[in-house]
């Protein structure tokens, strides 16, 4: 038969646990929740919550299956990450973000390489005419330019895979 002692040892390390919150390894992740092991052992936690946010109005931010998460409690059965090791990926969800989209930047990012590139044959293929002294101009403007056409911008690694936009 358990004491008073023991019965409210158990009872504050039980609440002290919740308070500080679970250490626990990823073991899946689906949509919105996730279940985890607690690294020292016990029953498999289920359903951890992702966020606290609005369902369609929020930041996922999906943790690596076997990454660490601390996990805390809304309530003795709602249990939610708090603070993640490593991220498989971010996806932020509608429009009232700061964050720009990358297919729009590229975009606008093209426009801007085919000016330059316009404006770098224009001056290449300037008709020279031999008695206004435009050849000597031509001759130094290429030469001035040449290094800008060998190191073109390349945008290809801007974008982050694990970073979806809604």
């Amino acid at each position: 038969m358990k004491g008073i002692k023991q019965i409210l040892s158990e009872y504050i390390d039980h609440k002290i646990a919740k308070t500080i919150g679970t250490l626990a390894r990823v073991l899946e992740v689906n949509d919105d929740v996730c279940d985890c092991e607690p690294l020292e052992g016990g029953a498999i936690i289920e359903d951890a919550m992702l966020t606290l946010e609005e369902p369609n109005k929020v930041n996922y931010y999906k943790p690596s299956i076997g990454s660490i998460v601390l996990i805390n409690y809304i309530s003795e059965e709602k249990p939610y990450i708090s603070m993640f090791s490593e991220l498989d990926n971010i996806e932020l969800q509608g429009n009232t973000y700061s964050v720009s989209k990358w297919e729009i930047l590229q975009a606008e990012l093209e426009k801007e390489r085919n000016r330059t590139d316009a404006i770098i044959q224009a001056i290449e293929n300037a008709v020279v005419v031999p008695t206004d002294g435009g050849a000597s101009l031509k001759a130094t403007i290429v030469s001035a330019i040449a290094p800008i056409k060998e190191n073109k911008a390349d945008y290809t690694g801007v974008p982050n895979d694990k970073l979806k936009h809604g």
